[in-house]
């Protein structure tokens, strides 16, 4: 009999036992919800969640024989792989994640086990992370004591090394690398200082018992992992795993939500496998009140390197609450009402393949007739910028029903958008929404807006649709066609 927690504890368990943990995964499912709610509720901020961010600085070649993982030599799945990555490029990419949002930036590497040049590669990828205000992990494989201790004099903050299942089904997952190498890892990584990151892989074709065992390993550690990721497994196709029967998703909450309960102080992260899942079942998932990391450069189910989530799903999990998992309206919109609705990086590149398409002047274009006319450089488009609010506007966390523009009143540009120009796009309701005297369903809505970067200001005024019958199936209809 499992008893839900009412009151406020600081203590933490080490000597948690299969069959309790079981008796978690059983409770009725609002019950286990609301238990992981409330200890998340006593040890973090629950409208927050943090970012995190991967980059995968070299891929593929790796000896070992995970059978779920792409970047194994085992395995033939087409793999693009790469060597270690230049720094600049590394450091690039951080700065990109630290303007999306993220707060954490991780370097995978696909080795056993570093060789000390290895290592001494890594530290000034470290250290320049460090530089930018972020956050740093790494995961590189396994770790000597001087290893880890390296990376620590590097100032690292986090080593992620997961023990993928439990001790009972860990022969059916690899067998080039066993369950006490990883621990031994994971006690010279905490010995170093260094926080751990450490949490594993389910959909896996394991049973239940043995998710509760992975949980029953992790939280009994001499001290709880800092940082728990739970992955669900991301089939890939020329891995032994390729066909395993999907797990379903409501038992994938639960996992998450008994993680939540047995170590109620540590990062709990919803990591691989998110993004094929719905929005609805990641809506539940951070329910529970789970970290997101936002996985920047992954390996996708086609054994390519991918781009990871789009900036938008940052922008919403950066301070996640069930609210913003809700369609909102213009009436739910309070008078002076303010927000940030998203920031976007121009690039040169796409100042110009948008201009080639849409306003071939040569300041849009041209370099050199750029130089020469009176922005003395080139410059974005107008019409760029619009489209950019318009996407930014349709990604943005609050989730705003929006029928149609009714247009944009006093459009000023102060200074012209150039190439690698950070864009800052924020409104603020400045006439509270009016009902229409012809369409009940129809309500509109004027913002003031202003694009910093450029600074950019108008008057828009837009229709939605109301709060009514007509008005939310209007609205999922829109819903379904933008989801296609």
């Amino acid at each position: 009999m499992v008893t839900l927690l009412a009151s406020k504890t600081d203590e933490t368990k080490h000597n948690w036992r299969t069959t309790g943990v079981l008796d978690l995964f059983k409770l009725p499912f609002n019950d286990l919800i609301h238990q992981a709610q409330i200890i998340h509720r006593q040890h973090f901020d629950a409208k927050k969640v943090q970012i995190a961010t991967l980059l995968s600085v070299k891929t593929g070649g790796c000896p070992e024989d995970c059978k779920y993982c792409p970047q194994s030599v085992h395995h033939d799945t087409g793999l693009e792989t790469h060597s270690l990555l230049p720094i600049e490029e590394v450091l690039a990419a951080a700065k990109a994640a630290k303007s999306q949002g993220a707060t954490r930036f991780c370097m995978g590497a696909a080795w056993r086990s570093p060789t000390k040049s290895q290592i001494e590669q890594m530290v000034p990828m470290i250290e320049g992370v460090r530089e930018l205000d972020m956050e740093t992990c790494v995961t590189l494989g396994m770790l000597t004591d001087k290893q880890a201790g390296r990376l620590a004099e590097a100032g690292l903050d986090y080593y992620n090394h997961n023990l993928d299942t439990s001790p009972g089904f860990y022969g059916e997952i690899i067998s080039t690398r066993t369950y006490k190498d990883r621990l031994d890892t994971l006690s010279n990584v905490r010995d170093a200082g260094i926080n751990v990151c450490c949490g594993g892989i389910v959909g896996m074709g394991e049973s239940r018992s043995d998710r509760a065992n992975l949980l029953v390993e992790l939280a009994n550690l001499p001290a709880h992992p800092e940082s728990v990721p739970i992955n669900m497994l991301v089939k890939v196709v020329g891995t032994p795993m390729a066909d395993v029967d999907d797990l379903d998703v409501f038992e994938f909450v639960r996992t998450i939500a008994t993680a939540r309960i047995m170590m109620p102080k540590s990062w709990v992260r919803l990591s691989a496998g998110r993004t094929a899942m719905s929005r609805e079942a990641q809506s539940l998932l951070l329910s529970c009140w789970c970290q997101l990391d936002f996985w920047r450069r992954q390996i996708t189910h086609n054994g390519k390197p991918g781009t990871g989530c789009r900036p938008a799903v940052a922008r919403r999990a950066r301070h996640f609450n069930l609210h913003y998992t809700m369609i909102h309206f213009f009436e739910d919109i309070p008078l002076g009402y303010q927000s940030e609705v998203g920031r976007w990086q121009l690039t040169p590149e796409e100042v110009v393949n948008f201009a080639k398409q849409w306003d071939p002047q040569p300041f849009h274009v041209d370099k050199a007739a750029a130089e020469e006319s009176v922005f003395g450089g080139m410059v974005a488009s107008s019409l760029h910028i619009f489209a950019i609010c318009t996407r930014l506007f349709f990604d943005h966390e609050d989730q705003i029903q929006t029928m149609a523009m009714l247009g944009k009143d006093k459009v000023r540009f102060s200074q012209p958008a150039r190439a690698n120009d950070l864009l800052i796009y924020n409104t603020t309701c400045t006439k509270h929404p009016l009902g229409s005297s012809t369409r009940l369903d129809f309500r509109a809505c004027k913002v003031y807006t202003q694009l910093i970067g450029v600074d950019i200001r108008s008057n828009t005024s837009m229709w939605d649709f109301r709060r009514t019958v007509g008005g939310l199936l209007a609205t999922a209809k829109n819903l379904r066609r933008s989801n296609r």
